[in-house]
């Protein structure tokens, strides 16, 4: 008992030990892997604040230069063009993402001829109004019959091939007669969604409506012409998103997109940087980090969303790696102390498991003997009284098993015994059971039955199993079985009661087939 007490005791020691260790080493590992994924979300954070700061700023003076070129068309009005393009040229130098800087006159039909022969006449002698078809093939075509026009009568800076730009119609950008509408509507600047450029280039348009001064000014110059203007500032995307101070981490899914749509709706993409593939095992284990912000500029609806899974490459490797060899060379130690002073108690175990599987199964059989199945039947008539069920047991006793050692010697026998033990395990359930008591005695525990007709079909099923002849060192054996029932509860309460009654029918069965046939062997 104290022995027993003594190994108890040691082997909670050991636990004990082992979980300190194993809680140190988690204690160690999480902080360092905490501390490093801070330092990571910290450098996420802090990029992402950046990108949207300077984002936010460029919005800001998007705005400032449109609401400035506004003011400076309202100052000297479409006659004088020439101080409008000295400004707008300033402007743009000190702007990359400018595009350009556009004067857009809003055309009644009814003042269309009107309109281009005042164009003619100030020395545009190439003017027309036209289109261009962004949408399809993106080419030139003619301007369409409609009732307002809203051709381009200026445009900085005149690159080559800009003058070409001189009276298109502007409804034909895409999306810009709703943001011309609502510009107008608010007085306030107003953005379109992405679109590309004749040139190819990403970009959005900034409407702004001129003062109503510039109108006035304009209609004293100009009797017949009183339409409204709108100034426009063309953006060009990538210039004003791809900062050279930016250092873009290769492992950052940076999207900025009109906040009209979803990031992940193409039409109103703006930028889109994915990010370097990275393994399932780091969106296992690692977290993800999102940041999702909005400009706060009424007209130009931008928003960003940055995504990061964390990788391997953020955690602080050097430590870690030290962590581990510390933590594997300490287990390595604390191993061999366990292993060292448990490998006696297991092996104790082990025959002791040993001992207890031979004292209650068959040494030849495997199967269970006469106590392993006094505790399994204890334990199905208990089941039986619970449920309202019954069970049974079948005595079995092989026919001539004597002659058949004699004749063929008892190695022969004993495999005999085997085979038999083997078909008849077949023959049964899983959760019922064989068991050898001594000889050529089997018995055979049913449960969970409803009539003894189920114990008399279990009893057939056997003995046709072991009616058919046995191969055994390449001679054939014929044998026979005799059966006796017992049901519990009819018949009997306990172990004892129901296999005195099994080998009692048992004889009589085996009498009954002795005067009907004799086996040949």
């Amino acid at each position: 008992m104290y022995a027993m007490s003594m190994k108890s005791y040691l082997t909670w020691t050991y636990v004990f030990f082992l979980m300190i260790w194993l809680t140190f080493s988690a204690i160690i590992t999480a902080f360092v892997i905490s501390m490093s994924l801070n330092n990571a979300e910290s450098r996420f954070t802090q990029f992402s604040n950046a990108l949207f700061h300077d984002i936010s700023e460029k919005t800001k003076d998007n705005e400032t230069i449109i609401e400035g070129f506004a003011a400076v068309f309202d100052t000297y009005t479409s006659t004088e063009l020439k101080k409008i393009s000295q400004y707008s040229k300033l402007v743009i130098e000190r702007h990359p993402q400018i595009y350009a800087l556009e004067i857009v006159q809003v055309v009644p039909k009814t003042n269309l001829n009107e309109f281009i022969a005042l164009q003619h006449k100030t020395g545009n002698i190439n003017f027309q109004i036209k289109n261009f078809s962004y949408n399809t093939d993106r080419k030139w075509r003619p301007v369409q019959n409609k009732a307002v026009y809203y051709p381009i009568i200026f445009i900085a800076p005149m690159k080559p091939g800009f003058e070409e730009v001189i009276g298109m119609d502007m409804e034909t950008v895409p999306y810009s007669l709703d943001a011309m509408a609502a510009s107008q509507k608010k007085h306030i600047s107003v953005a379109t969604f992405p679109f590309r450029l004749i040139e190819g280039n990403l970009a959005y348009v900034i409407f702004h409506p001129v003062p109503s001064n510039s109108i006035n000014k304009t209609q004293q110059n100009n009797a017949h012409s009183d339409a409204p203007y709108i100034v426009s500032l063309v953006v060009d995307v990538e210039k004003m998103l791809k900062s050279d101070t930016f250092n873009w981490p290769t492992e950052m899914h940076v999207q900025v997109y009109h906040n009209h749509f979803s990031p992940n709706d193409p039409i109103g993409e703006l930028l889109n940087v994915k990010a370097t593939r990275h393994t399932q095992l780091e969106e296992l284990l690692l977290p993800h980090f999102t940041y999702q912000r909005t400009v706060t500029a009424a007209g130009q609806p931008i928003a960003l969303h940055i995504e990061k899974q964390t990788r391997w490459s953020d955690l602080n490797q050097k430590l870690l790696l030290i962590i581990t060899l510390a933590t594997l060379l300490s287990l390595t130690v604390l191993v061999s102390y366990i292993r060292s002073h448990q490998r006696d108690k297991l092996a104790k175990i082990a025959s002791e498991g040993h001992l207890w599987f031979l004292a209650n199964h068959d040494p030849l059989t495997g199967l269970p003997n006469r106590n392993l199945l006094r505790d399994r039947m204890e334990v199905a008539i208990a089941r039986a009284q619970r449920q309202s069920t019954k069970c049974g047991i079948m005595f079995l006793d092989l026919n001539g098993f004597k002659l058949i050692n004699d004749s063929y010697g008892h190695k022969t026998g004993d495999q005999l015994l085997k085979n038999v033990a083997d078909r008849i395990s077949i023959c049964i359930r899983a959760d019922d059971t064989v068991a050898r008591l001594s000889g050529d005695e089997f018995v055979v525990l049913i449960e969970n039955i409803e009539s003894r007709k189920m114990l008399e079909m279990v009893a057939e099923k056997i003995r046709q199993s072991i009616s058919r002849q046995f191969i055994i060192e390449n001679q054939p054996i014929s044998a026979g079985i005799s059966v006796g029932i017992a049901l519990y509860p009819e018949e009997g309460i306990n172990l004892d009661e129901l296999l005195k009654l099994a080998d009692s029918r048992m004889y009589s069965d085996k009498h009954a087939a002795e005067k009907i046939d004799n086996y040949q062997i």
